[in-house]
């Protein structure tokens, strides 16, 4: 019965009757039909950010971004900690990642923030760049970082991020290499303790 009746929504929709926003709860594949319209991404965005996408559809505005996580995604980054010291743990959740190569964009400068690596011993490389524009016109600096080991379910990459004794963390977003020269935002689950300062706005 809930096919029938958000297909029946769909049609209404169409019709110009009803306004359908479908809103994703689980770790799923949309429909291939419900691509083609706007949705809200609650389970890869956050209730934060999906709660305002609402408001923003119900206000008639237009809430489309360029870098939206949509579809299933493998990989996922859990953030943790406070606004002084983010664990960030690149997971591959169903199979492996050949390829781990990620990229993560701050609102801060070079001196504010140390990156390093939290995982077992392994080749691990790490470098700092500025003003990284995305497809939605906005522009960060970055910790791009990679290893040379796959990232699989047993075997997650982990990130950490430390400020600098008057500085917070502004953690942007989370982005995996999907080629040799393009980068793809992933899910970014947000565990951080509010210390006072927002921390992450994805």
């Amino acid at each position: 019965m809930v096919g029938l009746e958000w297909k029946n929504a769909l049609l209404k929709h169409i019709k110009e009757d009803t306004l359908f926003v479908p809103v994703k709860l689980d770790d799923c594949d949309m429909p291939i039909i419900l691509l083609q319209n706007l949705y809200i991404n609650l389970y890869g965005n956050g209730m934060e950010f999906a709660v305002r996408q609402m408001v923003d559809v119900a206000s008639g505005r237009n809430t489309y971004r360029a870098d939206e996580v949509t579809g299933f995604q493998n990989v996922r980054a859990y953030a943790s900690g406070t606004n002084h010291q983010i664990a960030i743990e690149f997971r591959a959740e169903a199979y492996a990642e050949p390829h781990s190569k990620y990229m993560v964009l701050l609102d801060n400068e070079e001196n504010e923030v140390c990156c390093s690596y939290g995982g077992a011993p392994g080749m691990f490389m790490m470098g700092f760049q500025k003003n990284v524009s995305l497809n939605n016109g906005e522009t960060w600096n970055a910790f791009q970082i990679s290893r040379s080991e796959a990232t699989s379910p047993e075997f997650p990459f982990v990130v950490k991020l430390s400020a600098s004794s008057d500085a917070k963390i502004s953690l942007k977003y989370t982005m995996r290499a999907v080629t040799i020269d393009s980068f793809k935002a992933v899910p970014l689950i947000n565990n951080l303790q509010n210390t006072g300062k927002e921390t992450l706005s994805n």
